[in-house]
């Protein structure tokens, strides 16, 4: 599962003098995340384009 940051604590995760980044690992909120249908040409690897991400 990859961890999801808030811009504010993107010098907390990437500088290590700054502390443990435990409590980072929380589910990140649903209400700050966006979702959209995509096309399948995202599941292929030989595509790779701009429009892979369009919603459909």
């Amino acid at each position: 599962m990859p961890v999801i940051l808030s811009p504010e604590n993107y010098g907390w995760w990437l500088d290590p003098s700054k502390g443990d980044p435990t409590p980072l690992f929380e589910p990140f909120p649903n209400e700050d995340m966006q979702a959209w249908p995509i096309g399948n040409a995202v599941g292929n690897v030989r595509n790779n384009y701009p429009g892979l991400l369009d919603e459909v």
